[in-house]
Protein backbone atom coordinates (compact mmCIF):
# COMPACT_ATOMS: atom_id res chain seq x y z
CA UNK A 1 0.00 0.00 0.00
CA UNK A 2 1.11 3.65 -1.18
CA UNK A 3 2.03 5.81 2.32
CA UNK A 4 0.96 8.92 2.50
CA UNK A 5 2.98 12.06 2.24
CA UNK A 6 4.21 12.76 6.14
CA UNK A 7 3.91 9.39 7.38
CA UNK A 8 7.30 8.56 8.53
CA UNK A 9 7.81 5.74 11.19
CA UNK A 10 7.46 6.08 14.97
CA UNK A 11 9.98 6.66 17.37
CA UNK A 12 11.03 4.81 20.57
CA UNK A 13 13.28 6.37 22.94
CA UNK A 14 14.24 4.46 26.06
CA UNK A 15 15.79 7.27 28.55
CA UNK A 16 18.05 5.85 30.08
CA UNK A 17 18.61 2.63 27.15
CA UNK A 18 21.57 1.10 29.96
CA UNK A 19 19.62 1.16 33.35
CA UNK A 20 21.31 0.32 36.71
CA UNK A 21 18.91 -2.45 38.20
CA UNK A 22 16.11 -0.50 40.66
CA UNK A 23 16.53 2.55 38.93
CA UNK A 24 13.24 4.54 36.50
CA UNK A 25 13.49 3.90 33.44
CA UNK A 26 10.82 6.23 30.44
CA UNK A 27 9.61 4.62 27.68
CA UNK A 28 8.67 6.87 25.06
CA UNK A 29 6.79 6.23 21.71
CA UNK A 30 5.83 8.96 19.23
CA UNK A 31 5.31 9.86 15.95
CA UNK A 32 7.83 10.77 13.55
CA UNK A 33 6.70 13.77 12.48
CA UNK A 34 6.63 17.42 14.21
CA UNK A 35 2.61 17.57 12.98
CA UNK A 36 1.50 13.84 12.77
CA UNK A 37 -1.80 13.11 10.59
CA UNK A 38 -4.46 11.12 12.98
CA UNK A 39 -2.11 8.09 13.83
CA UNK A 40 -2.88 5.59 16.73
CA UNK A 41 -0.32 4.58 18.54
CA UNK A 42 0.56 1.33 20.34
CA UNK A 43 3.89 0.56 23.07
CA UNK A 44 3.96 -3.29 22.50
CA UNK A 45 6.13 -5.46 24.44
CA UNK A 46 8.46 -8.47 22.87
CA UNK A 47 5.80 -10.69 22.62
CA UNK A 48 3.42 -8.28 21.31
CA UNK A 49 1.58 -7.55 24.38
CA UNK A 50 0.25 -3.81 24.19
CA UNK A 51 1.30 -2.20 27.18
CA UNK A 52 -0.10 1.38 26.43
CA UNK A 53 -2.19 2.49 23.56
CA UNK A 54 -4.48 5.64 21.49
CA UNK A 55 -5.23 7.97 19.13
CA UNK A 56 -2.24 10.34 20.23
CA UNK A 57 1.16 11.74 19.18
CA UNK A 58 3.09 10.14 22.04
CA UNK A 59 2.73 7.28 24.58
CA UNK A 60 4.72 7.16 28.28
CA UNK A 61 5.56 4.75 30.03
CA UNK A 62 7.49 4.51 33.80
CA UNK A 63 8.99 1.08 34.72
CA UNK A 64 11.78 0.55 37.52
CA UNK A 65 14.54 -1.68 35.64
CA UNK A 66 14.82 -5.56 37.08
CA UNK A 67 17.96 -7.64 36.67
CA UNK A 68 15.14 -10.20 34.48
CA UNK A 69 14.30 -6.72 32.31
CA UNK A 70 18.02 -6.96 31.28
CA UNK A 71 17.93 -7.66 26.80
CA UNK A 72 13.64 -7.08 27.40
CA UNK A 73 12.69 -5.15 24.06
CA UNK A 74 9.57 -2.49 23.38
CA UNK A 75 7.75 -1.79 20.10
CA UNK A 76 6.33 1.19 19.29
CA UNK A 77 3.63 0.75 15.98
CA UNK A 78 2.34 3.90 14.42
CA UNK A 79 -0.95 2.85 12.51
CA UNK A 80 -2.96 4.95 9.83
CA UNK A 81 -6.58 4.59 8.99
CA UNK A 82 -6.83 4.71 5.03
CA UNK A 83 -10.43 4.12 3.84
CA UNK A 84 -11.29 1.05 5.00
CA UNK A 85 -7.54 -0.57 6.06
CA UNK A 86 -4.79 1.15 7.59
CA UNK A 87 -0.85 1.62 7.35
CA UNK A 88 1.29 1.11 9.67
CA UNK A 89 5.18 1.16 10.48
CA UNK A 90 7.07 -0.17 13.77
CA UNK A 91 10.33 0.78 15.91
CA UNK A 92 11.86 -1.32 18.03
CA UNK A 93 14.22 -0.87 21.26
CA UNK A 94 16.34 -3.08 23.61
CA UNK A 95 16.75 -2.16 27.04
CA UNK A 96 20.08 -2.98 29.31
CA UNK A 97 19.85 -3.84 32.80
CA UNK A 98 23.35 -2.81 34.56
CA UNK A 99 23.67 -4.74 37.78
CA UNK A 100 26.53 -6.14 39.89
CA UNK A 101 28.10 -9.74 39.52
CA UNK A 102 26.17 -12.50 40.96
CA UNK A 103 27.66 -16.28 41.66
CA UNK A 104 25.18 -19.24 42.10
CA UNK A 105 25.62 -22.40 43.63
CA UNK A 106 25.28 -24.19 40.15
CA UNK A 107 27.67 -22.32 38.67
CA UNK A 108 30.16 -22.38 41.15
CA UNK A 109 30.20 -25.04 43.50
CA UNK A 110 31.52 -24.06 47.13
CA UNK A 111 32.38 -27.96 47.58
CA UNK A 112 34.39 -30.40 45.58
CA UNK A 113 35.90 -33.40 45.87
CA UNK A 114 38.30 -34.64 42.86
CA UNK A 115 40.95 -37.86 42.66
CA UNK A 116 44.04 -37.84 42.63
CA UNK A 117 45.69 -38.49 39.37
CA UNK A 118 42.61 -36.88 37.36
CA UNK A 119 42.04 -33.61 35.56
CA UNK A 120 39.71 -31.59 37.12
CA UNK A 121 39.72 -27.54 36.28
CA UNK A 122 38.45 -25.30 38.74
CA UNK A 123 35.49 -23.77 36.97
CA UNK A 124 33.47 -20.92 38.39
CA UNK A 125 30.91 -18.54 36.43
CA UNK A 126 29.49 -15.77 37.33
CA UNK A 127 26.35 -13.50 35.92
CA UNK A 128 26.38 -9.31 35.68
CA UNK A 129 26.06 -6.78 33.27
CA UNK A 130 28.60 -5.49 31.99
CA UNK A 131 29.90 -8.90 31.75
CA UNK A 132 32.52 -9.67 35.12
CA UNK A 133 35.78 -10.88 34.96
CA UNK A 134 36.25 -13.93 37.43
CA UNK A 135 39.80 -15.09 38.62
CA UNK A 136 40.28 -17.64 41.56
CA UNK A 137 43.26 -18.15 43.70
CA UNK A 138 44.76 -19.78 46.29
CA UNK A 139 47.44 -17.99 49.11
CA UNK A 140 47.35 -15.20 46.67
CA UNK A 141 48.63 -17.23 43.18
CA UNK A 142 46.35 -16.89 40.32
CA UNK A 143 44.66 -20.35 38.96
CA UNK A 144 42.77 -20.55 35.48
CA UNK A 145 39.55 -21.62 35.97
CA UNK A 146 39.13 -23.04 32.10
CA UNK A 147 42.14 -25.39 31.56
CA UNK A 148 41.65 -28.78 33.11
CA UNK A 149 45.04 -29.69 35.22
CA UNK A 150 46.33 -33.04 36.80
CA UNK A 151 45.09 -33.60 40.22
CA UNK A 152 47.54 -33.75 43.01
CA UNK A 153 47.32 -33.11 46.52
CA UNK A 154 48.96 -29.79 46.14
CA UNK A 155 45.59 -28.51 44.59
CA UNK A 156 43.89 -29.15 48.02
CA UNK A 157 42.86 -26.30 49.91
CA UNK A 158 40.02 -23.39 49.82
CA UNK A 159 40.34 -20.59 46.87
CA UNK A 160 38.89 -17.39 46.64
CA UNK A 161 37.12 -16.69 43.66
CA UNK A 162 35.97 -12.78 42.83
CA UNK A 163 33.71 -11.82 40.00
CA UNK A 164 34.16 -8.01 38.91
CA UNK A 165 32.77 -5.71 37.00
CA UNK A 166 32.82 -2.03 36.63
CA UNK A 167 29.53 -2.11 39.49
CA UNK A 168 31.82 -3.95 42.18
CA UNK A 169 32.45 -7.17 43.30
CA UNK A 170 31.19 -10.50 44.69
CA UNK A 171 32.99 -13.10 46.31
CA UNK A 172 33.16 -17.13 46.91
CA UNK A 173 34.96 -19.59 48.76
CA UNK A 174 35.55 -22.73 47.06
CA UNK A 175 36.99 -25.66 48.92
CA UNK A 176 38.81 -28.60 46.78
CA UNK A 177 39.07 -32.27 48.69
CA UNK A 178 41.65 -34.04 46.66
CA UNK A 179 40.96 -38.15 47.34
CA UNK A 180 43.85 -40.90 46.26
CA UNK A 181 43.33 -42.73 43.51
CA UNK A 182 41.41 -46.13 43.80
CA UNK A 183 44.16 -49.31 44.36
CA UNK A 184 43.81 -51.69 41.73
CA UNK A 185 44.35 -55.44 43.30
CA UNK A 186 46.11 -58.13 41.66
CA UNK A 187 45.04 -61.26 40.41
CA UNK A 188 45.15 -63.90 42.68
CA UNK A 189 43.58 -66.04 45.14
CA UNK A 190 43.43 -66.40 49.17
CA UNK A 191 44.92 -69.14 50.26
CA UNK A 192 45.12 -71.43 53.68
CA UNK A 193 46.21 -69.00 56.30
CA UNK A 194 44.76 -66.09 54.59
CA UNK A 195 47.69 -65.42 52.49
CA UNK A 196 46.90 -63.63 49.18
CA UNK A 197 48.76 -64.93 46.43
CA UNK A 198 49.35 -63.29 43.69
CA UNK A 199 49.59 -65.25 40.22
CA UNK A 200 51.34 -64.17 36.92
CA UNK A 201 48.68 -63.12 34.20
CA UNK A 202 46.51 -66.07 33.13
CA UNK A 203 47.21 -68.75 35.53
CA UNK A 204 44.64 -70.20 36.90
CA UNK A 205 43.94 -70.67 40.69
CA UNK A 206 45.28 -73.77 42.27
CA UNK A 207 42.52 -76.91 42.45
CA UNK A 208 41.12 -76.46 45.97
CA UNK A 209 43.03 -79.45 48.66
CA UNK A 210 41.34 -82.96 48.39
CA UNK A 211 41.21 -84.25 51.95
Amino acid sequence: RTLPAGFPAPILELSPAAAPAGSEVTVTCHAGVAEPPAVRLQLRDADGGVLAEGPRSQLELRLVARREDDGRRFGCRASLAIGAGAVTKDADARLAVLYIPEISASDCPANRTWLRGTREALSCRATGNPAPAVVCGKNGVTVSTGEAALVTRSRAGTYLCNATNSLGTRSRHVTVRVEGAARRTAPGWRASGGIWCVAPMGTPPPAPAVP
